[in-house]
């Protein structure tokens, strides 16, 4: 029984297993950079495509950098606009930046990095996530620097009342699914053939993804609530 409860605690309080990898590691988005200054502080920014092309700048979330965030979507997007990816503050290779702030200093920051690169205005953003907050904090508070907005997994405005409340939850349901054999993370087999099998050892509805065209990042459970799109 004590080595059961030892292992519990290791697997909830413990360190967070390391991933297993096999041959070299590469860098996943291999475009160079370049920094501009928004006053006196440096942010990093990444450029693909055609520089004649409608811009379209990418916003990324909290505690991810631009690479890491857009390194497979860039590429796609590149085709068909001039993609921007900066580093927001204190993420990737942007200056950290000490003190309190608001996702509306971020916009301000954002707005001032277009400007920076000479961009005519006004142009497409992208946020996901955090970015997705501060995307909408971008056209509230400076609506002719946008010309279309597209959000993905966000919401309207941190938690701030309950963020201590939050917190707490994020880490407990975090050492949960560390514990449980039913998280359902993976990657959502390319082949239609192989994902009801997929699906039924992950607890999840095989028609959630039905959509799914390409090999896709999925996180579901038997509680997850999820609504089937018509």
């Amino acid at each position: 029984m004590w080595l059961g409860l030892a292992w519990l605690g290791w697997r909830l309080f413990g360190p967070d297993p390391v991933p297993r990898t096999v041959g070299d590691q590469r860098r996943p988005l291999k475009v160079p950079g370049r920094s501009v200054f928004v006053g006196r502080h440096e942010f990093f920014v990444r450029e693909l495509g055609d520089p004649d092309a409608p811009v379209l700048v990418l916003i990324h979330g909290w505690n991810f950098d631009g690479e890491m965030a857009f390194h497979k979507l860039a590429p796609l997007l590149a085709e068909r606009y001039r993609v921007i990816v900066p580093d927001l503050r204190n993420h990737g290779k942007s200056d950290r930046i000490r003190g309190r702030f608001e996702l509306a200093d971020v916009a301000g920051e954002v707005d001032a990095i277009i400007d920076a690169l000479g961009i005519a205005k006004p142009v497409a953003v992208l946020g996901y996530s955090m970015g997705g907050m501060v995307a909408q904090e971008l056209a509230l508070g400076y609506p002719d620097t946008i010309s279309a907005l597209v959000l993905g997994a966000t919401a309207a405005r941190p938690m701030h009342r309950l963020r201590p409340v939050s917190y707490v939850l994020f880490k407990f349901t975090r050492a949960v699914a560390r514990i449980s054999g039913r998280s359902g993370v993976g990657v959502v087999p390319r082949s239609p053939a192989q994902r009801p099998h997929w699906c039924r050892g992950r607890g999840m509805d095989v028609g959630l993804i039905a959509c799914a065209r390409c090999e896709s990042l999925s996180r579901g459970g038997v509680r997850d609530l999820a609504v089937r799109h018509p």
